[in-house]
């Protein structure tokens, strides 16, 4: 995740490119999502570390005069758990964010692809740090998730019904101190962002039924009204979107199974 990416509500991505592949969708009626993505089911936590390795090897990274092994997007690792529990399923994911790091470009001499990439890292960021400004201070407003692909993809995490630690990478010299005060800066202003997780148990009516349920209301809805509610039906177009990502999910899944 370069701070890429297209699609979803609320306007244009920050930093976000023609070329991108996959589109984010969501953001109303259900959480944000990356569509086209294929799961694994994994079944042993050898072959997690495997699929970690695939990834790793997969990064966009280049050589600046700063680093050597510069990441030139963020990374993104999402686990989806389910266990039973007393007869009772519950559900959770493990999302693991592996950021990269701000960069001034003067410094760091990048040029071309190079400084383009450095530039949309330093927008996502921005973007989260803003999000975190406003959750830290318990804004009655709404964060800006929807301005960046980074802030889409982190929101449950951030919204409150998460777990959440960040671990901030300092440099111990002295030419890089003003870029260390920075990330403890940001660091501080994390730790008073209050999450509160809940036990996410999963309902006896299937969640594709509860969407489809929902479907049916709004439609009925929208009827009732003779589709003038942009509102309603932005939702509603949202909800018939994610069923369908959701029927060629459940395709891959067969078909690996």
């Amino acid at each position: 995740v370069g701070g890429g990416g297209s699609g979803g509500s609320g306007g244009v991505d920050v930093g976000a490119r023609e070329e991108d592949r996959y589109v984010i969708k969501g953001g109303l009626a259900v959480p944000y999502y990356i569509c086209g993505l294929q799961p694994i089911p994994v079944t042993d936590v050898n072959k997690v570390f495997n699929l970690l390795a695939i990834t790793q090897a997969n990064r966009s990274i280049a050589e600046t005069r700063l680093n050597r092994n510069s990441s030139r997007a963020h990374t993104l690792y999402r686990l989806h758990l389910t266990r039973t529990e007393e007869g009772k399923t519950v559900t959770s994911q493990i999302i693991l964010a592996d950021l990269a790091g701000s960069e001034n470009i003067k410094h760091s001499n990048a040029t071309g692809v190079t400084a383009t990439e450095a530039i949309s890292i330093n927008k996502s960021l921005t973007v989260l740090a803003h999000c975190l400004s406003m959750r830290a201070s318990n804004s009655r407003l709404t964060p800006p998730y929807n301005t960046c692909t980074l802030t889409k993809l982190l929101r449950e995490t951030l919204e409150g019904n998460a777990r959440t630690h960040m671990v901030v990478m300092v440099a111990p010299n002295n030419a890089n101190s003003a870029a260390t005060q920075a990330a403890l800066r940001f660091a501080k202003i994390c730790k008073q962002v209050k999450t509160r997780p809940r036990c996410n148990l999963q309902s006896e009516i299937p969640y594709a039924d509860q969407i489809q349920h929902t479907i049916d209301g709004l439609r009925t809805q929208l009827s009732a009204e003779e589709g003038h509610n942009e509102q309603l039906r932005e939702r509603l177009a949202e909800l018939e979107e994610y069923m369908e990502e959701e029927r060629r999910r459940e395709q891959w899944r067969t078909e690996l199974a």
